[in-house]
């Protein structure tokens, strides 16, 4: 009778098996095939050489767009799709287009008009600096690496700042051979052609533009979403010219700066326990669980600076000691040094390998293919599979999970949910 229990366990295990391999694969190949389809459409970086065209405009979208679809896919299932490279290369490439690189200076200027022309070329290249792409270092990990093992992200970074120095210490160069009253004025110049190059708004256009992010009132409500936003357009108004400025912004502005100080000052105490909300709402590992090691740290990366700047504006408005009243204020820096120096393993479900929240015969189907080297296990992954924490993910984790599916056992030893963290580099 025991013997007929197990074989028929046995052969309910199989069908589950068989049965959930299927759903999963075909949800599997549709997420590699659309993300195959996107970079097979993307257009070839090289043919694209204007940067004002719409046809850049589009690229960059479509790049972007790709590795978003990349990020739907675990890691294992992108390093198995070819060219999986090409759109992080591509938002690189077309970043650095704008500072036109092959035509950078190259000698020392001769004259006041030359050294013009190369303060032009600098003031663009500062556009394109301000411009690096959105998470630099999380994308750069995925982009093409050279035989010296630096990736093209960095490599593009590395040329644009080098030549940056470069054609400063040349201008500089010259700059010294001239006069005081020549290098004043000369100095002067530079300074006008590099803070307004490019500057199709005028001053007051630049400050409504601004200001029109905020809302007509600051409440106690809704301060703390514009809080960092407003510390720093605040900081800055100081370098518009307010006779500029058209009357009606000033107004605006001159009565939500005085509500920002007021709210802050009267409702200290609510303000700080939003912040502690706040923290305790982004810095939760929980929503961190993925598959996708690419989309954890693109979408933490944005939220830990929207968070820092918040703590930091409130910080600077308050004063320093405000820190000490926002009681969780170590689990932001805890969680913000995980998120930015990649040491963290997202809670994860015990036994839950594919990550859908569930144990069940896909989960051992993943285990074993992983033995035998047809996909690679994530290091959330790694972590859900060893199911009898030895160690290892091997035929005996994928055994004990199917027991656990036909109900054989109840629970994994020690427990069937754990959390830890484990230091690894992408």
């Amino acid at each position: 009778m025991k013997q007929t229990k197990r074989i028929l366990a046995f052969l309910l295990a199989l069908v589950l098996l068989v049965t959930a391999a299927s759903i999963s694969a075909v949800a599997q190949s549709e997420r590699v095939a659309t993300a195959t389809q996107a970079i097979n459409a993307l257009p070839d970086p090289a043919t694209i050489t204007n940067p004002d065209s719409q046809e850049y405009a589009d690229a960059i979208v479509a790049a972007w767009d790709a590795v978003y679809l990349l990020a739907e896919c675990n890691y294992a299932e992108m390093l198995g799709i070819p060219n999986y490279n090409k759109p992080f290369d591509m938002i690189f490439i077309l970043w650095l287009l704008p500072a036109d690189l092959e035509n950078a200076p190259t000698a020392i200027p001769d004259s006041a008009e030359d050294t013009l022309q190369q303060a032009e070329w600098l003031a663009n290249a500062i556009h394109v600096l301000n411009a690096l792409p959105e998470g630099y270092s999380v994308v750069n990990e995925y982009t093409t690496v050279d035989e010296e093992g630096e990736p093209l992200g960095a490599a593009l970074l590395g040329q644009l700042v080098d030549t940056f120095y470069d054609v400063g210490l040349r201008m500089e160069a010259y700059i010294s051979t001239l006069t005081d009253e020549e290098q004043e004025t000369l100095n002067q110049q530079i300074e006008e052609l590099i803070g307004h190059v490019d500057s199709d708004f005028s001053e007051a256009d630049l400050f409504a533009q601004e200001l029109a992010q905020f809302p007509d009132e600051f409440t106690e409500e809704n301060l703390l979403v514009f809080l960092a936003d407003f510390y720093m357009f605040d900081l800055n108004a100081e370098y518009y010219e307010f006779t500029a400025v058209n009357p009606e912004d000033l107004d605006k502005y001159e009565r939500l700066a005085e509500e920002f100080q007021v709210i802050i000052g009267i409702h200290h105490a609510a303000m700080v326990d939003q912040l502690e909300d706040y923290i305790a709402q982004i810095c939760d590992l929980e929503n961190a669980k993925t598959a996708s090691p690419l989309k954890t740290q693109l979408l933490l990366q944005e939220e830990c600076y929207e968070l820092q700047n918040t703590i930091y504006a409130f910080q600077d408005t308050v004063g320093c000691y405000a820190e000490y009243e926002i009681e969780n204020i170590d689990l932001f820096y805890e969680y913000y040094e995980e998120v930015f120096e990649y040491n963290y393993v997202p809670p994860y479900l015990l036994g839950d390998v594919d990550g859908d929240d569930n144990v069940s015969a896909v989960d051992a189907l993943e285990v074993l293919k992983a033995v035998v080297g047809k996909i690679y296990l994530t290091p959330r992954q790694e972590y859900a599979a060893d199911v009898n924490e030895d160690g290892n993910q091997n035929a005996t984790d994928a055994l004990i999970i199917l027991q656990y599916v036909v109900g054989k056992i109840e629970e994994f030893t020690p427990s069937i949910y754990a959390v830890r963290a484990s230091n690894f580099e992408m």
